[in-house]
């Protein structure tokens, strides 16, 4: 497939993995004004297949920002709107989440729990988080908010150009596999970063 959009940069991740029935996971960092846009990648699944996903956020709450500065070190984020995982629901203790800090690079963090608009991160900041700052709740991988891959046991798992697309410009993805059973193996992953 071609894509017909002009790349300004890539994501590119090299072999992972972990023990069976520890998930292999890998935050897909956004650029603002950018998709992101598979070009390659592998997966092997030892005797087990594996379900893999590639979760977005989705909707108001999911798709959320900053109310308030979040200071070096702090581990909790004020949401402006009610926070909420993709499926609707309020978020809750396990969500991933990803936040914007203020040099435009992204953390990867899950939560500890939740009060009103304000998430507890499990881990505290490492950069500042400015007001504004897109912050994009994930849910968990049971929500099936995703785009899913199946995988057949013990053989090489191939993406092709264009299979997986961010849905809106500036947005990240979370690759997320049960690795359940047998390990599994994240060969390598490669996205564009693209004007369309």
């Amino acid at each position: 497939m071609n894509i017909g959009a002009w790349a300004s940069g890539f994501f590119a991740r090299s072999y992972k993995t972990e023990a069976a029935n520890t998930p292999i996971t890998q935050g897909i960092d956004a650029v603002d004004g950018k998709r992101l846009c598979m070009v390659a990648g592998g997966y092997l699944p030892a005797a087990t297949a594996h379900l893999l996903q590639f979760m977005y956020a989705e909707g108001t709450g999911s798709r959320n920002t900053a109310a308030a500065e979040c200071a070096v070190g702090d581990h909790h984020i004020t949401c402006t709107d009610a926070p909420k995982d993709p499926g609707g629901a309020a978020a809750a203790a396990s969500d991933i989440v990803a936040y914007q800090c203020s040099d435009g690079t992204w953390e990867w963090n899950y939560l500890d729990g939740i009060v009103g608009s304000i998430l507890t991160l499990h881990t505290n900041t490492v950069k500042l988080v400015a007001i504004g700052a897109k912050v994009m709740i994930f849910g968990v991988a049971a929500d099936l908010k995703s785009f899913n891959v199946n995988t057949v046991a013990s053989t090489e798992r191939t993406f092709v150009e264009g299979q997986i697309m961010a849905k809106y410009m500036g947005e990240p993805l979370y690759f997320y596999s049960p690795n359940a059973t047998n390990a599994g193996f994240l060969q390598y992953l490669l996205f564009a970063y693209i004007d369309k």
